[in-house]
């Protein structure tokens, strides 16, 4: 069965995308917290303030910045939204070799690694609304608690079958099916063998 999306930390995933240039988990948490800091601090915004938007605790978000703690895609995705920055610019320039100004995002862009999930950030816009995801779910995936963070999401299947467990139902999803979700509830994916999404996550107003 698959985690959650969101569930787990984060680590850069080559997947023969990027074996060029990989760097290791611990490189990749201090590049994110330290992106995290200049993003705050260029919106002029405090540790403190910052960690009460979110929702999260002011020690946890100073390790998060530091690169003491590993990032889930949750907290990410709340911490883009309380900065009211997209989720791709949280990604350091440094995993990147591949911006363009036309918006185009390259089949070998980084893929990075949330609780065995293999997720590619579609887009680096800076005046994006909507999040866009290239997921791949493992096959055979342990059970793992759903998660919440800020806005909407909406998902559909490129390939394979997924479980997606949400306030108080589950939901089988075949290729070519999609379900909307309030992201502030509860959720998570299951998958009995690998499948492939394609994952947009959205703010509401």
């Amino acid at each position: 069965m698959a985690g959650a999306l969101g569930a787990g930390t984060l680590s850069e995933h080559a997947a023969g995308l990027r074996s060029r240039d990989s760097v290791d988990a611990s490189e990749i948490s201090a590049l994110i917290g330290a992106r995290l800091r200049d993003l705050r601090e260029a919106a002029g915004i405090t540790l403190t303030e910052l960690a009460q938007t979110a929702g999260i605790s002011k020690a946890y978000l100073s390790r998060l910045e530091s690169g003491e703690r590993s990032l889930s895609l949750a907290t990410l995705l709340t911490l883009a939204a309380a900065l009211h920055v997209p989720f791709a610019s949280i990604f350091p320039r440094e995993l990147d070799a591949h911006d363009d100004d036309r918006g185009v995002v390259p089949g070998e862009g980084p893929v990075v690694r949330a609780s065995g999930l293999q997720i590619r950030p579609l887009t680096r816009r800076k005046d994006a609304a909507l999040q866009p995801f290239h997921v791949i779910v493992p096959a055979e995936r342990s059970w793992s608690p759903g998660v919440t963070h800020s806005g909407e999401q909406w998902i559909y299947v490129l390939r394979g079958v997924v479980t997606v467990v949400h306030t108080d139902r589950a939901d089988t999803l075949y290729e070519g099916d999609s379900i909307h979700l309030n992201a502030r509830e509860p959720h998570r994916l299951m998958a009995a063998a690998e499948a492939e999404l394609i994952v947009v996550a959205g703010s509401r107003s």
